[in-house]
């Protein structure tokens, strides 16, 4: 584990927090700091898009790891984070900007008005070394993730690096969802032949995508998996994560 001290006047309070889960996010976000270092070999220089930046958890994380070369990009369709991180850790932290994408999700921001399947990301192509998407695609339907996995492949320079989170279904999580035993999750409403929902109504509260159709998506989109950390949401036992991660390269 981390030990780093992250400043408290970048941690957001906790009306904020409870939109993501949790009213403590400084422990989560010090193992996601974790994730980056050990799985991904991110480096203190690396120019770093964070999809879904939230209310900035893997931001504050990051302010104790990132040096004066490397710089921190993040955007999200949540209106009330990007404003709150655009107030209170950019005048702190100037290297860590926060970008608000009018991009429709019916978890998060159901009033938005671009489709996520047609958003393109406001940056030039290969502009970062590192990417992370972190329970984003936990949330969105088939077509929008493949939308996004092509921007992120269009946006990472050669030679960079993604982190990537899933609720993947695979012969070990489906036998654990089927036994009943230690799941967090069943994702017993399908969606689409590769993709399935915790919920009938809330579809994108939790969703889940079948291992194998992940892997051709990425291949789609000239990506390439260099390793997987598999979650214990579906009862592994000390994983050190709740979700799947892939760390994933251009080919």
């Amino acid at each position: 584990m981390s030990h780093r001290e992250i400043d408290p006047r970048i941690i957001a309070p906790a009306h904020l927090q409870r939109y993501f889960g949790r009213d403590d996010i400084v422990p989560t976000a010090l193992a996601q700091l974790d994730w980056l270092i050990d799985h991904g070999s991110l480096a203190p220089d690396a120019q770093f898009l964070d999809v879904g930046c939230g209310i900035g958890r893997t931001a504050i994380a990051l302010t104790t790891y990132l040096n004066n070369e490397g710089s921190y990009t993040g955007f999200d369709s949540f209106p009330f984070g990007v404003e709150w991180c655009r107030e209170h850790i950019t005048p702190i932290f100037p290297r860590f900007k926060f970008d608000w994408a009018d991009v429709k999700n019916d978890f998060y921001s159901k009033y938005g008005n671009i489709d996520p399947a047609d958003f393109v990301f406001p940056y030039e192509d290969e502009s970062f070394d590192f990417i992370m998407a972190n329970s984003v695609f936990t949330h969105m339907f088939p077509h929008h993730m493949l939308n996004y996995l092509k921007q992120m492949a269009r946006v990472l320079k050669a030679g960079g690096k993604m982190l990537v989170t899933f609720f993947l279904l695979n012969d070990y999580s489906q036998k654990a969802m089927a036994e009943g035993k230690d799941v967090s999750f069943t994702f017993p409403v399908q969606v689409s032949e590769y993709c399935y929902s915790e919920h009938a109504v809330n579809i994108e509260g939790a969703m889940a995508y079948v291992e194998k159709y992940v892997q051709v998506m990425l291949d789609t989109c000239g990506l390439r998996l260099d390793k997987a950390i598999y979650g214990n949401w579906c009862g592994r036992k000390n994983t050190g994560t709740g979700q799947d991660i892939y760390i994933i390269s251009r080919k």
